[in-house]
């Protein structure tokens, strides 16, 4: 289990208790209106005084200890990875080239063993993977590194350099020191792995849109002045902008293209009709970081992703019909190690990302970004399967 995290100078958890810190700032460096205050129109702030959008540490910690190292022999180790960070999307990779043979994902095994320079893994993403050490030399060091960054992950475009993370400190996540061999190492090669192929769902009864969403202050607009201080100002000012995100919500999609945001409490709006239906859900990401989706109870599939138009103020609207030169087009398969069942899936900003999934039990189940910060401030949302009484009774 692979997380990042912060820590007082006594040892104990740091989390920040103020919204500077996701700024960058001191809080005297934020010189707007909280919750209960009123902006300067007179209508009631709704910027949480507390609530960062995301969180990063500056440490990298595997199953509780920060930096550690595991002695291996020259032989084939299988590990199941967790990426257990509140916020972070890792992109492990090893400093001298030892790749990644990835078998399984989070709900079973893939078609076929996938070999893999990099891992890539959003929050709450597991991964069953075989890493070969029989060529390491005796007495070398491997480290496994991270390229992820410490900031909100865009996804990244082929070709086009995005931050990492600090080579210092976040880069790094843990040691493979290489000791003697005890035993000879009868294992199968990952390349002779024959694996249980996955089942294959059938038809869809029924696809949906929902979509994810983030939220601006409706009532508190800021500017940055010259001494670096941000500071609210009329919203009529120049230069003047809504101060956000407040909050990150999922929803539907309206006849016109655009998301609808929902809290928690609203009526569900997705709601499968009998037990033992399939469904394909189509994920629209109207935010500019990706998201990784979980979906309670169920094992799905990815089917594809495909690229949104974009309006001329930004705003994705509806499958592109034209193909962007970064993909080789507009509607692509899932990635060779998503080819299995999974419960959690990257859905990139700018891209419909589609699932297929079969509802085993009638009740009352949620959905939700596994992003923690963005799950506990509003982006979760219950859904049915079947008319259930938990149904109604969330819905009045």
């Amino acid at each position: 289990m692979i997380q990042d995290r912060s820590f007082n100078a006594d040892g104990s958890l740091f989390y920040p208790d103020n919204r500077a810190f996701f700024e960058g700032l001191e809080p005297e460096q934020l010189q707007i209106p909280f919750i209960p205050d009123d902006a300067v129109s007179g209508e009631p702030s709704d910027v949480s005084p507390v609530w960062n959008p995301e969180f990063f540490g500056n440490m990298i910690v595997v199953n509780g200890t920060t930096w550690p190292y595991l002695n291996v022999e020259p032989r084939r180790y299988r590990f199941r990875f967790l990426n257990g960070s509140q916020s972070r999307f890792l992109i492990l990779k090893t400093d001298d080239g030892t790749p990644f043979w990835q078998i399984g994902a989070e709900q079973g095994f893939l078609p076929a063993p996938v070999l893999l320079d990099e891992l890539l893994m959003a929050p709450a993403e597991r991964a069953d993977v075989i890493m070969d050490f029989t060529n390491a030399a005796v007495g070398s060091t491997i480290t496994l590194i991270n390229l992820g960054p410490d900031e909100p992950f865009g996804g990244g475009v082929p070709g086009v350099d995005f931050p990492i993370a600090d080579p210092a400190s976040t880069g790094q996540v843990m040691q493979f020191r290489v000791v003697a061999l005890k035993a000879a190492d009868t294992s199968t090669p990952p390349d002779q792995l024959v694996l249980p192929a996955p089942p294959v769902l059938g038809p869809a009864n029924a696809s949906r849109t929902i979509t994810l969403n983030e939220l601006e202050s409706e009532t508190v607009c800021a500017i940055e002045d010259e001494d670096g201080i941000v500071v609210e100002v009329p919203c009529t000012d120049p230069g003047a902008a809504p101060f956000g995100p407040t909050e990150a919500r999922l929803g539907t999609l309206d006849a016109d293209g655009n998301g609808v945001p929902l809290g928690w409490a609203a009526p569900t709006t997705e709601n499968v009709a009998a037990v033992g239906d399939t469904e394909v859900w189509e994920i629209y990401n109207f935010t500019a970081d990706a998201h990784p989706i979980h979906i309670h109870l169920v094992q799905f599939q990815v089917v594809d992703r495909q690229l949104l138009a974009v309006d001329e103020e930004g705003m994705a609207l509806q499958p592109a019909e034209l193909c962007d030169p970064a993909f080789p087009g507009c509607v692509r398969g899932p990635e060779l190690w998503e080819t299995g069942y999974k419960d959690t899936v990257i859905a990139y900003p700018g891209e419909v990302t589609r699932v297929k999934a079969q509802f085993p039990l009638a009740g009352l189940f949620v959905w939700h970004c596994h992003i923690l910060e963005h799950e506990d401030n509003e982006m979760m949302r219950p859904y049915c399967v079947g008319d259930s009484a938990a149904c109604q009774q969330h819905n009045q």
